[in-house]
């Protein structure tokens, strides 16, 4: 089907890379808090790369994972906003509860929200086995260093603060069924109706 592209769309479209490249930033650093937390070596603050080879193999592996794991999160967390982008649109107008969508959309949408309730839920796994060997690791330097304990803070933070985001859209589609919030407009937008169609131009997997 080809949908009609109205200036919301455009808006969300232009938004969602933006959001998903300061994020992906954001927690590149807060995956490898052995590598970027501030530590002191002979009285002088150490570079990354003065971690990372300090770093035993353990640390760099399951700093890998994580990252890889949570980027494996924002990859199908993309896919399902541009999805929601050309299929489903915004209606403020009807309650979110009074509207059914069509059958394939709604079993296409239960898969994406399926997928990316597993693969964030296998990514929160793997993050808190980084930040408890990385909490072991680092426990002396949060002694001899403010500084050290604040930015873990920061970074652990920055991380529960998107799995608290995440739980809230899936408790919100396992509430609703057919409601699907946007995982990067700032305002709580949810998707509530099916796009307006003009003409058949692709088909819906």
């Amino acid at each position: 089907m080809k949908y009609i592209f109205h200036s919301q769309d455009i808006k969300q479209a232009i938004s969602v890379p933006f959001y998903f490249i300061t994020e992906a930033y954001q927690v590149f650093l807060a995956s490898m808090p052995l590598f970027f937390v501030p530590i002191v070596c002979n009285e002088e603050i150490c570079t990354p790369v003065h971690n990372l080879k300090k770093t035993n193999n353990i640390g760099i592996t399951l700093h890998f994972i994580t990252f890889l794991s949570l980027l494996t999160g924002y990859t199908i967390e993309l896919y399902r906003e541009y999805w929601c982008i050309n299929y489903l649109d915004v209606n403020n107008n009807i309650a979110d509860n009074s509207f059914t969508i069509d059958v394939k959309l709604k079993n296409k949408l239960k898969n994406i929200n399926n997928k990316y309730e597993i693969i964030w839920f296998s990514s929160f796994l793997c993050f808190l086995l980084n930040i408890g060997y990385s909490s072991f690791r680092l426990r002396h330097h949060f002694i001899d260093s403010y500084d050290s304990l604040i930015t873990y803070i920061a970074f652990i933070s920055y991380i529960f603060k998107k799995y608290i985001s995440v739980l809230g859209i899936s408790y919100d589609f396992f509430k609703h069924k057919h409601i699907n919030i946007s995982s990067y407009l700032t305002e709580n937008v949810k998707y509530n109706i099916e796009q307006q169609t003009i003409s058949t131009d692709f088909t819906i997997n």
